[in-house]
């Protein structure tokens, strides 16, 4: 019997080598494929075979470890070129939401538009029948559902997969823990098995958004957003900011100001460059409009219904009522005020293990 043809995203990590070895434990056909989505001198695959050093520093390149993982495992690798639809797609739309106020998640957009819609697209093109990442879900018959491993549940930044596209993955590592993956890794020889995980956004490799933000803007000859005033529930000046890139609802820390109470940034209303900040008793909303709405199913009932939603994260579940008015628009009315419901981070709804869907979180009422 001929063997089923699996591309796999190689990202350079533990995970997604392990997933390779898995999917090729499974009697699947596996190719390796890894996004490069930067610029740097380790985009040209033959280079490898004639001695090429990796010009990144210290060596740290993932592309090189994707291509050496696929080499050990006797598979083909190959590298598609991706920068610019990366920062098309991804880095500018962050910069941009930053800029007008919201805190957005430019993994769960990588997900929707690169790694998941691009992967798929380029293995069609290839004769590739399904894709197979180092993500911690698992998946059943085009439904999505939480891994084993709560601690690294990935889940919750899948939410925008279609059915259709669910039917096509394989998510190996579904049942597994992490340090169940890196005890595989090293049994395998695997170089990897111990290397650390990032836990940055990828372009902002040392988690300072602002620093990279303002560069990104000056590079393009852009306006960096304007100093403006922090203004307490009552509207009086408490002092002034730097730019509502500096904050995101929810934050403590920073602020430069002060009261007899701690505070919190409450609003950022980034037209007028003001930030509304108050005390923990002033903090909390207890409904959500969202945009941008996927339901996995569409023959799933959700108009009206209760489930279990996560609005961060890292965060946890709680319970609401999701209606559903026209268009790809969702209204969650939560049982009670949640204090950091902040504009551009994802919502998803849980029936239990299984993800029924979400959205991107547009205002606050």
């Amino acid at each position: 019997m001929k063997q089923q043809r699996c591309l796999i995203a190689m990202s350079g990590g533990v995970d997604s080598s392990v997933a390779a070895a898995l999917m090729q434990q499974a009697g699947y056909d596996c190719v390796g494929a890894t996004m490069k989505l930067f610029p740097c001198p380790c985009f040209d695959e033959d280079a490898l075979e004639k001695g090429f050093v990796c010009g990144c520093p210290d060596n740290a390149c993932d592309v090189v470890d994707a291509m050496q993982i696929c080499k050990r495992l006797g598979i083909p690798h190959h590298t598609l070129r991706l920068e610019h639809e990366f920062e098309a797609r991804v880095v500018k739309p962050f910069v941009d939401a930053y800029v007008a106020g919201s805190t957005p998640n430019p993994c769960i957009t990588c997900n929707r538009h690169l790694k998941f819609a691009a992967l798929l697209a380029w293995a069609h093109g290839e004769g590739i029948g399904c894709l197979a990442t180092g993500h911690y879900a698992r998946v059943e018959g085009g439904r999505l559902f939480k891994a084993k491993d709560a601690r690294k549940d990935q889940s919750y930044v899948l939410y925008t997969l279609s059915g259709e596209q669910l039917r096509q993955l394989r998510f190996p590592l579904g049942e597994y823990s992490k340090d169940e993956v890196r005890k595989l890794a090293a049994e395998l020889g695997f170089s990897v098995a111990d290397k650390e995980e990032s836990q940055d956004i990828c372009f902002v490799p040392q988690g300072n958004y602002t620093e990279f933000i303002e560069t990104y803007l000056r590079l393009r000859k852009l306006q960096l957003p304007r100093p403006g005033n922090i203004v307490n529930t009552s509207g009086a000046v408490l002092g002034t900011h730097r730019g509502v890139h500096h904050y995101t609802v929810g934050q403590r820390r920073g602020l430069g100001v002060s009261g007899p109470e701690p505070l919190y940034v409450l609003d950022i209303d980034a037209p007028s460059a003001t930030l509304r900040v108050g005390s923990a008793s002033e903090r909390g909303e207890q409904v959500a409009l969202l945009s941008e709405v996927n339901i996995i199913d569409p023959g799933t009932p959700v108009d009206g219904r209760s489930f279990s939603v996560r609005h961060r994260y890292q965060g946890r579940e709680h319970d609401a009522q999701v209606f559903l008015p026209a268009g790809n628009t969702a209204r969650i009315v939560f049982s009670k005020k949640q204090p950091d419901l902040t504009r551009g981070q994802a919502l998803v709804i849980y029936d239990g293990d299984r993800v029924v869907g979400g959205g991107t979180i547009t205002a606050t009422e």
